[in-house]
């Protein structure tokens, strides 16, 4: 019961450390011309937003982004997974 309320009460506390950490709500964990992955706090930043992300990311590489997966932590650390694709050429 005295572990349950001591984490309670630390856990918001806790939290905000990814940001700190970080230096911003997320964190380019992998990047290649291939791929970006990509871990994120949920409490400060959005799925929307690492899209963004992904596709800045990407575009660096002169490829779009393509969302591939999506994983999440107990402690809300969101970790999605984009391939850097060769943009498609129309005639």
């Amino acid at each position: 019961m005295k572990k349950t309320l001591v984490l309670t009460l630390l856990l918001p506390l806790l939290l905000p450390g990814c940001v700190a950490a970080w230096g911003r709500s997320y964190d380019i964990d992998a990047e290649s011309p291939d791929m970006v992955v990509l871990k994120y706090d949920s409490h400060f930043t959005s799925a929307a937003a690492m899209a963004g992300v992904a596709r800045h990311e990407c575009a660096r590489y002169g490829r779009n982004a393509r969302f591939f997966a999506h994983s999440h932590s107990l402690w809300q650390i969101e970790t999605v997974a984009y391939g850097c694709t060769v943009p498609e050429v129309h005639p």
